[in-house]
């Protein structure tokens, strides 16, 4: 058994008296509390709002001859929470007793830090453990502003290291960036800053969107560690989201496209056919079906005129000779919108019209 003599003062200072205060209400939800055999760590489950428990670890160790804590814990938070505190709190309780009064205070010293730092090297000896979680970043179609936008989650691996289920919303950047989880890498850090750096403070989010060249390149880092994911905005499985690798560029074409209303807007057509485009600089695709994302290329416009061309509100069909005379004094460059005379909505609902990316804009 474990010589570690902690109390409620070291908690606080551990934790903060914030958590430790939150915790109280998780004491009695602690199970199976028990220090590991011959070593410092002290582990537990706590119920908390998920259906299982979570469970939490803390090592033990001596830094300069002062005791100090290393936590983990399957929660969101991942580190540092309220259910640690509730375990620490829970295992004062289970304290291991003192040892005899005739043992010396100084040979006390030397077995406590003699057990830690041999806890330290066994841990050392064995290698890095295999990670339990990650971060898997999803796509998610916000209605409210008609766009995608990042929702970043934990996700469970398998022994193999693959992403076994995505289970609970995650959104501890601001903590992580500054104290950083095990299952948080150093690829995700670049990404939650990027991310961080781009969110707008001013609004209240979990999300985080995607724009300009600095979306793309975020885009480009998610997609390369294979937990990028995108939600369909049909779905209403939380744990569905289709997982997306890096696709070729596919070669954009602006072209203007009759809507079921029977208006016209102008949308981007790549080749092969992808249904969503991001206003990022270089432009991304998004192909569902084929479980990819990549760069559009030889579009016509620069990016901040592609945005302004492709967000022209919907335009009837008596208005495209006028539309088209005004686009084209501004300049001769620019795809114009068809005449379509004789044109029925019953022809239209009839003929069948390929798969378009209509601009995905952000609106900060």
């Amino acid at each position: 058994m474990s010589s570690v003599s902690y109390d409620q003062t070291l908690i606080t200072n551990w934790l903060g008296p914030h958590t430790v205060a939150k915790a109280h209400d998780y004491i009695h939800a602690v199970s199976g509390l028990q220090w590991k055999s011959n070593s410092n760590i002290l582990s537990g489950k706590v119920q908390g709002t998920s259906y299982r428990p979570y469970k939490a670890e803390i090592y033990f160790h001596k830094i300069k001859g002062h005791l100090e804590v290393e936590c983990d814990c399957s929660c969101p938070v991942g580190f540092d929470c309220k259910h640690v505190a509730a375990v620490l709190m829970a295992g004062l309780k289970k304290m291991p007793k003192a040892p005899p009064d005739s043992m010396r205070s100084e040979l006390v010293s030397w077995l406590e830090n003699f057990r830690s730092q041999h806890a330290l090297t066994v841990r050392q000896a064995r290698g890095p453990q295999p990670l339990k979680h990650t971060l898997a970043y999803v796509l998610t179609w916000l209605r409210s502003r008609q766009q995608y936008e990042v929702q970043i989650f934990k996700a469970r691996l398998s022994k193999e290291g693959t992403i076994q289920a995505i289970e609970q919303f995650w959104n501890n950047v601001e903590t992580s960036l500054t104290k950083t989880p095990k299952f948080i890498t150093r690829d995700d850090l670049v990404i939650l800053r990027e991310l961080w750096l781009g969110h707008c403070k001013d609004i209240s989010s979990d999300t985080y969107p995607l724009f300009g060249a600095d979306g793309a390149d975020v885009l480009q880092k998610m997609v390369l560690t294979g937990r990028l994911f995108i939600a369909p905005p049909t779905s209403h499985q939380p744990t569905s989201p289709i997982a997306l690798s890096l696709g070729n560029t596919r070669p954009g074409q602006i072209q203007w496209q009759l809507q079921s209303d029977g208006r016209l807007r102008p949308a981007v057509h790549t080749e092969p056919p992808s249904m969503i485009l991001l206003a990022t600089d270089p432009p991304w695709y998004v192909d569902t079906r084929a479980a990819e994302a990549g760069v559009i290329t030889q579009l016509s416009l620069p990016f901040r005129q592609l945005i302004d061309y492709l967000s022209i509100p919907p335009i009837l069909q008596t208005e495209t000779s006028l539309v088209a005379a005004m686009l084209n004094e501004v300049s001769s460059n620019l795809p114009l919108p068809p005449h379509i005379p004789h044109f029925s909505a019953t022809r239209h609902r009839e003929r069948a019209y390929p798969p378009s990316c209509h601009l995905i804009h952000n609106p900060y």
